[in-house]
């Protein structure tokens, strides 16, 4: 048991060491997207059953008309699949459904907010883009990490997209304290930097093969040669066998 957990370690620390040295900037804008995209879908779950509440000629109460709208995220689902196994690049996807949010909320900002249809509808619009951009956002990162340490790269990417979904509901509870449309305005903010950074992503579709393995005559970095380091020699002097380049290709199979 001891030495898998030491092996698991191994791995973590090689995987970590490769994507900081060849995948840092993709991983660097994937977290961006997601921070600012989990920004947006948690902020607005998180307002507009407030901004239902002060709707004045409905004829339903505002819980009502908050599930409505939330039902639209099983429609979103389903298109959201589809797009994600279509030739439409991802990022593309990503990019279009981001500026339908931002559209929509900046919608809300500039009209009339007490009409009920206007704010259910653009309410509805909102909540439709939520899955399409999950399911676009998560194919990208599947296309862009190679198969050796996609769990650790994604996992990580994920983390750090938390920070955006626990931030939103305290800095939009201080926004909407001043007034509501600021806080509508910060979203709309939120999520025309999710579409304007979609198209700094790699250009992916569900038709290109998959990555198992890094370049095995890549140029290591700083990072992947302090890896090695850390390695135990026993290890070190066995690496060929395990590596085995016209397979494998890649130090991580050291810890497998």
């Amino acid at each position: 048991v001891d030495r898998d957990a030491g092996h698991g370690m191994l791995s973590t620390v090689a995987a970590v060491s490769v994507l900081m040295d060849q995948y840092f900037w993709r991983a660097m804008t994937i977290c961006t997207v997601d921070v600012f995209r989990g920004f947006m879908v948690s902020g607005s779950a998180y307002t507009f059953p407030k901004l239902l509440a002060q709707v004045e000629d409905s004829r339903f109460a505002p819980a009502t008309l908050d599930l409505i709208s939330q039902m639209t995220a099983i429609a979103g689902i389903v298109v959201g699949v589809m797009l994600a196994r279509s030739r439409v690049p991802h990022r593309a996807v990503l990019g279009a459904a981001a500026v339908v949010a931002a559209v929509s909320l900046m919608s809300l900002v500039v009209l009339n907010r007490s009409s009920a249809a206007l704010v259910l509808w653009c309410c509805i619009a909102v909540r439709f883009t939520y899955n399409p951009m999950q399911a676009a956002l998560s194919t990208i990162a599947v296309e862009t990490f190679p198969t050796a340490f996609r769990a650790t790269a994604m996992g990580g990417c994920h983390l750090i997209a938390k920070l955006g979904v626990v931030a939103a509901p305290a800095i939009l509870e201080v926004a909407w304290a001043v007034s509501p449309t600021r806080a509508l305005v910060v979203l709309a903010t939120a999520a025309a930097c999710a579409a304007v950074c979609s198209w700094a992503l790699p250009a992916t579709n569900s038709q290109l093969p998959l990555k198992d393995f890094v370049d095995p005559h890549r140029k290591q970095g700083p990072a992947e040669r302090a890896a090695e380091k850390l390695l135990p020699r026993k290890l070190l002097a066995g690496r060929h066998r395990f590596e085995d380049r016209a397979r494998y290709g890649t130090l991580l199979r050291l810890a497998v």
